[in-house]
């Protein structure tokens, strides 16, 4: 009888100290989130670059994401990275991480601009998990990144939806951007998008969201390669995410263009072994620090193409194109391209 009140005494006391660490991290997440537009960020006055004008930080507002990871290999992994400072996460069986980032991104601000900085656009992200130091199998993908031990991201391909997101992401953070079409479907069981580049199919990334909500407010890192050199930026990120571990959380279906070929080299897994969801989501950039040298890494070059398909679709409803509200106008030479909002100076946004 002693002994089962002592267990019951021992574990009463466990979950009321598990629920009061839950509770006094869900108000911690709560603080960090309302922090977000509060740290002072380095400030640059606008430059053009390509078909991009604006200063930084760039702010983005608005957006929605759906993302995965999957297994693949080790060895081609380390070979298409274009330094030996970068490590990737290990898994067991000499597996590696590649996560596919897809996005819909509504409001663009940056400083010294009035008005959106960028058109809306969508987004989709290939990129293998990192670390600047060797570390244990599957360690980084929970470690905090305060440790040091925590996973960043080198970008391998990120097609967007238009000419002045892929002339900001090259020219100004190094990303290897690429202007490709993009059809997102959006259901409350099922999300998916398609991306596709001068009629070939790229890929086709779908999730089934699952999992309780939690705020997620872990900085993510991304490196990139700009002028010889290669580029960390760390982002503050915030939103709402939705987890959901196991092979039941979606699929990866890789189509028949270059793009596709080269992931395919990599022997992505095409179950992840992770999905998340993330709504209401907020970030911002400033140009990178150079952290080390690199090879040239500038990825797929894609045609010069001033806006991509960019298409989203809901239940029981005819698709929306999100460029429609956007009238074509005669650009420098003739060129067409989307109309926005007049870009005035202005003292601060973002």
């Amino acid at each position: 009888m002693g002994v089962r009140r002592t267990l019951r005494k021992g574990l009463a006391i466990t979950g009321a100290a598990s629920a009061a660490a839950i509770a006094a991290k869900r108000v911690g997440d709560r603080r960090s989130a309302l922090r977000f537009y509060d740290p002072p960020r380095e400030r640059i006055d606008p430059v053009d670059r390509g078909a991009f004008h604006g200063g930084s930080p760039v702010v983005w507002h608005r957006s929605e994401s759906y993302q995965t990871l999957h297994s693949a290999s080790l060895e081609a992994v380390a070979a298409v990275l274009p330094t030996a400072d970068l490590y990737p996460v290990r898994l067991p069986g000499d597996r590696s991480v590649v996560l596919v980032s897809s996005f819909q991104h509504d409001v663009i601000t940056a400083h010294g601009v009035r008005g959106r900085a960028m058109l809306p656009y969508g987004e989709v992200m290939v990129a293998v998990l990192v670390t600047r130091r060797p570390t244990p199998p599957v360690v980084p993908l929970v470690a905090p990144s305060a440790t040091g031990f925590g996973a960043g991201a080198f970008v391998l391909h990120l097609p967007v939806t238009s000419r002045e997101a892929r002339d900001a992401g090259r020219l100004v953070f190094g990303y290897p951007k690429f202007v490709a079409d993009m059809e997102f479907e959006d259901a409350i069981e099922t999300c998916r998008v398609r991306l596709d580049e001068g009629g070939r199919h790229i890929l086709t990334q779908t999730i089934h969201p699952g999992g309780p909500t939690s705020v997620t407010n872990a900085p993510l890192t991304l490196y990139s390669v700009l002028d010889g050199e290669l580029i960390a930026e760390t982002m503050p990120v915030v939103g709402l995410q939705q987890r959901r571990p196991g092979r039941r959380g979606g699929d990866l279906e890789l189509g028949d263009h270059q793009v596709a070929d080269e992931l395919r080299g990599l022997d992505i897994s095409p179950l992840p072994f992770l999905t998340t969801r993330v709504t209401g989501l907020r970030f911002a950039m400033t140009p990178g620090r150079p952290i080390g040298t690199a090879r040239p890494y500038l990825g797929y070059p894609g045609d010069e193409r001033d806006l991509g398909r960019y298409v989203v679709s809901y239940p029981n409803a005819a698709p929306i194109d999100q460029y429609a509200p956007f009238a074509p106008t005669a650009g420098p030479g003739g060129a067409v391209a989307a109309s926005s909002p007049a870009a005035e100076p202005e003292p601060t946004v973002g």
